[in-house]
C-alpha cells in the first residue's frame, strides 16, 4: 500500500490523486508505463528492506501486520489471473523479518470494489463497492486461496488478516459474514491450511462485532480464528473536532472506556481480540505550525 498523511478527500479537493491507483495511473500517464512500473518497484522495495526487520527487532517486536493490495496480485481487467512476478516483494519482505525472528501477517488492506469508503480501500469512491457486487467478493475469496496455499507451509507467517477495515452496510453485518464464512472454509477446507492464524476485523472499521454470530465461541464455526480491533481515539488526532488534548485524568478514563468497549464482545465470550491498529498521532509542523511542540508534549500521559 501507498499510505499518505491525510485522507483522499483532502488530495482530491485539491485535484491530486488520493489513493494508490490513481497515483499509479497519474504517474503512468507522465512517465509512461515502463518507466512508472519501473518506478513503484523500486518503491517496494526500498519501502521495506532488511535494515526495517532489523530496525523492528531492536524495539523489541516480534511480529508485524503488511498490508497488501489486490491490485497487486491481479488486474480489473484480468480478474483471477496473477500477476508476473506479482509474490517478489511480499516473499522478500516475509523472510526479512523471517530472518531477524519476527513473524508477519499478512493484511489484504484493499479489496475489489472499496470494502469501505476510506481512501485506504483504493476504491476511488466514497462508497464501498465491493459489498454490491458478489464477484468482488468472489476475487477477494479466490486471492485468499492463491496466498494460503503459498504460505501454508510458512512457519514465519503467523496469519492472516481477511478484510481490513470493513465497512458493510448490510444489516448486523451479514455481507460481512457471510465473506468471512467463505474465506474461513476456503483456507481450512479447500487449501488444508489450517496452522495459521485468521484475524477477522470488526464491522465499521474494525469496531464493531455486534452484528456477528454467536457461534464463534466454541471455535467450530471459525477455527484458530481472533478478533481484530482498531483503537483510534479522537482524543489523539491533534487538530481534530474541537479543544486540543490534555491528558487530564477524565481524558484518560474517557480513552480507555472507549477501547474498552470496542472489544467488550470478545470479552464477553471469552474470545481472543487483537489490537491490529492503534496509537495517537502525532502533530506536524506542515499542518500545525507553530502549536506543533505544545500540541505533542501534550501526547504524554502523566
Amino acid at each position: 500500500m501507498l499510505h499518505g498523511p491525510r485522507g483522499d478527500a483532502d488530495a482530491n479537493a485539491a485535484g491530486f490523486p488520493g489513493c494508490e491507483y490513481q497515483i499509479r495511473e497519474a504517474l503512468a500517464e507522465v512517465l509512461g508505463e515502463k518507466k512508472a512500473e519501473f518506478f513503484f518497484d523500486k518503491f517496494l522495495e526500498n519501502f521495506f528492506a532488511e535494515e526495517d526487520a532489523r530496525f523492528f527487532k531492536s524495539l523489541g517486536l516480534n511480529c508485524i501486520r503488511i498490508a497488501v493490495n489486490y491490485h497487486h496480485f491481479e488486474d480489473d481487467e484480468n480478474p483471477r489471473i496473477i500477476k508476473a512476478d506479482t509474490f517478489k516483494h511480499l516473499d522478500r519482505a516475509i523472510a526479512a523479518c523471517a530472518a531477524h525472528s519476527v513473524y508477519t501477517i499478512i493484511d489484504l488492506h484493499s479489496a475489489p470494489g472499496g470494502q469501505s469508503g476510506g481512501w485506504h480501500a483504493d476504491g476511488g469512491t466514497h462508497l464501498p463497492a465491493f459489498w454490491r457486487h458478489k464477484d468482488f467478493q468472489d476475487r477477494v475469496v479466490w486471492l485468499w486461496t492463491q496466498l494460503a496455499t503459498r504460505y501454508k507451509d510458512n512457519p514465519w507467517v503467523a496469519g492472516y488478516n481477511v478484510l481490513n477495515e470493513p465497512a458493510d452496510p448490510t444489516p448486523c453485518a451479514q455481507g460481512l459474514v457471510r465473506l468471512y464464512d467463505r474465506v474461513v472454509k476456503a483456507i481450512r477446507e479447500e487449501v488444508g491450511n489450517v496452522r495459521h492464524i485468521l484475524f477477522l476485523d470488526g464491522n465499521t472499521f474494525a469496531t464493531d462485532f455486534s452484528g456477528f454470530p454467536e457461534d464463534v465461541k466454541d471455535g467450530a464455526r471459525w477455527p484458530n480464528a481472533a478478533f481484530a480491533i482498531h483503537d483510534y481515539a479522537v482524543e489523539g488526532f491533534p487538530g481534530e473536532r474541537g479543544e486540543k488534548y490534555k491528558g487530564t485524568p477524565e481524558e484518560v478514563a474517557v480513552i480507555r472506556q472507549k477501547y474498552e468497549r470496542k472489544r467488550s464482545w470478545m470479552d464477553e465470550r471469552g474470545l481472543c481480540v487483537w489490537n491490529g491498529e492503534w496509537g495517537p498521532v502525532y502533530a506536524r509542523r506542515e499542518y500545525e505550525g507553530d502549536e506543533t511542540d505544545k500540541i505533542n508534549a501534550r501526547r504524554e500521559v502523566p
